[in-house]
């Protein structure tokens, strides 16, 4: 059974009933190269990035009663007041989707008072589902050498690496050779047997024994592309752990 959720930042929440769906418009990304809509004729440079899409949920209600159909109607609206997440489960898959305002809340009797259709859409700024449980790879390392992580979803994602010392590792780093040459650095002569680090690209943090160390660390930061990621490790024996979240358009 597959479930759908929504819930505002003030943790008000609405379980929809099984008979209701998701639709979304298709994804698109700014351009590099689109028209200035100031200067005709003269083109401007677009980030990439994916653009903002609407989400629209659509379903009947069904109950036994005015007053528990007007229970239900108050606390879906009370749910889209305001931003949050949307999320959908079911024994394969659990991913949630965060959405940024309500653009329609459409309420309308079919049969009064028992049956009603809901139509409601959004705004998504980032539209992407994400996987509701992190992923991790862990690798224990004798020294240099090499590590594969499958990331399954459909775009490229940050991470979170962790490096746990079982030697003194004074200088380190990581290259995706699936995304091309760059290497994350870190270079510290204090990185001790026993110590741990942590690089959190999403946050933009970096932390030796929960201290921040940023001015030791090298940019980029490590991401995963979809499919299989071949990361070349270089330093001393330790544990390495990469945590990310996949996305899924």
């Amino acid at each position: 059974m597959s479930y759908l959720i929504l819930e505002d930042y003030d943790g008000n929440a609405y379980n929809f009933p099984p008979q209701f769906w998701i639709r979304s418009d298709g994804w698109t990304s700014r351009s590099n190269t689109q028209a200035n809509v100031y200067y005709p004729g003269r083109s401007e440079y677009g980030d990439g990035l994916p653009d903002s899409r609407n989400l629209s949920i659509s379903g009947i209600l069904y109950s036994d009663s005015e007053a528990n159909m007007e229970t239900a109607k108050r606390s879906l609206e009370k749910a889209c007041r305001k931003g949050g997440s949307l999320s959908i489960s079911d024994d394969v898959v659990s991913r949630f989707l965060e959405v940024d305002k309500t653009l329609n809340f459409d309420f309308s009797y079919i049969k009064y008072p028992i049956i009603a259709q809901v139509n409601i859409s959004f705004d998504v700024l980032f539209p992407y589902w994400q996987a509701v449980t992190e992923s991790s790879d862990i690798n224990v390392m004798s020294g240099s050498g090499t590590i594969s992580v499958t990331n399954n979803g459909d775009d490229t994602v940050l991470t979170r690496v962790q490096i746990d010392n079982a030697a003194d590792n004074a200088s380190l780093s990581l290259v995706n050779l699936s995304f091309g040459s760059a290497s994350t650095d870190y270079t510290d002569v204090g990185f001790l047997n026993g110590d741990q680090l942590i690089i959190d690209a999403e946050n933009g943090t970096v932390k030796k024994n929960g201290l921040d160390v940023i001015e030791n660390f090298d940019p980029p930061w490590l991401r995963l592309v979809p499919d299989v990621n071949t990361i070349n490790y270089v330093g001393s024996a330790a544990t390495v752990t990469i945590y990310y979240r996949e996305l899924y358009l």
